[in-house]
């Protein structure tokens, strides 16, 4: 036969509650437990029902002052609508996930093809249209700072953007720094948004001359030097501050020479 009675210990490991928490219940008046010998409390089967509602209620989100109301007033009204409101929440819940299992997704396309890299250590010229993105502007050197700096530039702005499997995620150079043969000298950190989305700024449409390549970022001078020589051997001079994109880091691996970077340098035609 069950017992009758139940300690707050095997109440409290019985739902995976926290004895603070049942003490709180107490004194809101939901639970009332009886006071058996050396004062210890002893909870009801009153009290086991109680605790079903509310780990339910709790677990969709309810607050407790309106899981207290519903069960001190239920009726079979109250209950039917409290019902409806818990379809309500799963269905938007379900929403949310599926919203997130696509946003996973296209993170593992976009990882996938940039394994599938066919241009690496190959300069190039390409033409982006007008891109809006989130900006941070500080003086850096690459390396744990950038990544303080990015979780900064994300607190504020949660919903715009995610870090892991993001490829558009980068810095700006300080463009005075490399004419100094200095490599490791950043001005700002930023992510690109998804088109439609409001932004800190604009990187203009036009011509960049493109490298990417795999391994850790001490390679960036000699990309970022060869990547020169090429923009004037094509006719063209540079027009604005080199940047970078850390399409594959440590986020997604701690192996250096797994690393995916590319850099952009916007050029103009030479006078």
């Amino acid at each position: 036969m069950a017992n009758k009675y139940y300690t707050i210990g095997e109440i409290s490991k019985l739902y995976g509650i926290g004895r603070d928490s049942l003490m709180y219940y107490e004194e809101i008046g939901l639970l009332k437990p009886m006071r058996g010998e050396n004062n210890y409390r002893l909870y009801t089967l009153t009290d086991i029902w109680k605790l079903n509602t509310i780990k339910e209620l709790r677990a969709l989100g309810f607050p407790m002052e309106k899981i207290k109301q519903y069960i001190e007033g239920r009726s079979l009204h109250s209950t039917t609508e409290i019902l409806k409101e818990e379809v309500t929440i799963i269905e938007s819940t379900i929403e949310q996930l599926q919203a997130f299992k696509s946003d996973i997704l296209k993170r593992l396309e976009d990882i996938e093809k940039l394994l599938e890299h066919e241009k690496l250590d190959t300069p190039d010229m390409a033409h982006f249209n007008e891109r809006t993105a989130l900006i941070l502007h500080e003086r850096i050197t690459r390396d744990e700072e950038f990544d303080f700096l990015v979780r900064k530039l994300q607190r504020d702005r949660e919903e715009e953007f995610y870090i892991l499997g993001n490829p558009r995620i980068g810095a700006i150079y300080d463009f005075e720094s490399i004419k100094h043969n200095v490599f490791n000298q950043y001005e700002a950190v930023f992510t690109v948004l998804p088109e439609g989305r409001e932004g800190d700024i604009k990187f203009p449409a036009g011509t960049y001359a493109t490298v990417a390549y795999k391994g850790p970022y001490t390679n960036n001078k000699t990309h970022i030097t060869e990547l020169i020589r090429f923009i004037e051997a094509q006719g063209y001079a540079v027009a604005g501050s080199p940047i970078e994109f850390y399409r594959i880091d440590i986020h997604e691996t701690r192996i250096p020479e797994e690393f995916l970077t590319e850099i952009q340098i916007p050029v103009k035609k030479a006078s």
